[in-house]
């Protein structure tokens, strides 16, 4: 895995919450994967030095599958919470989710020039 900064993965969170706020009647899964294809995310790739004894590439592999399962269960969570997040803050400060997604931007990157990041 490459080492990823700090600014590329607020990078990937905006581009995430930008696709969230204006996600119009895209179900979460399909949410999912436009941000998997936006933020460029590829497989884990998974190398072993030593053989397997029977069995355990099976039950590798379905341990590996279940983790992904639960990794997209809670990104799709996540991705409503999101949603609901962005709506409500909008409504709240009588902005649209744009204007609101544009100020975390802009909130996130004076942080990080704060930092030195």
């Amino acid at each position: 895995m490459d080492a990823t900064t700090t600014r590329e993965i607020f990078a990937d969170f905006l581009r995430a919450l930008t696709l969230v706020a204006n996600r119009g009647d895209r179900s979460a899964e399909q949410l999912r994967d436009e941000i998997a294809e936006v933020n460029q995310v590829s497989p884990v790739r998974l190398s072993l030095s030593t053989p397997l004894q029977p069995g355990e590439e099976r039950d590798l592999q379905e341990t590996l599958r279940a983790v992904q399962e639960l990794h997209s269960r809670s990104m799709s969570a996540n991705l409503e919470v999101m949603t609901m997040l962005v709506t409500l803050l909008a409504q709240a400060i009588a902005q649209t989710p744009s204007e609101v997604i544009q100020r975390v931007a802009l909130t996130i990157e004076a942080a990080l020039l704060e930092k030195g990041t």
